[in-house]
């Protein structure tokens, strides 16, 4: 599906949506680590607990993405 919208774009943007592509991948891919390594965040009797690595794995993500967009749109007005 994420390919698909790839083709809505001219071919100086293809890098970018690339780019946003991957990170919308990569977030699922996590949003998934956490589901499968929190088993007990619907139970109501144990404290909640925010998951560092994973808290932190999304922040990498996220600043690497943002870091490589910023390049990539610097780079477009050259």
């Amino acid at each position: 599906m994420g390919l698909l919208i790839l083709k809505v774009f001219t071919i100086e943007f293809y890098r970018i949506a690339l780019v946003f592509f991957t990170f919308g991948t990569l977030m699922v891919v996590i949003a998934h680590i956490r589901t499968r390594s929190c088993v007990d965040v619907y139970n109501h009797e144990v404290p909640f607990k925010t998951n560092g690595n994973i808290v932190l794995l999304s922040f990498v993500t996220t600043l690497f993405t943002f870091m490589v967009l910023f390049i990539l749109i610097y780079r477009l007005d050259s």
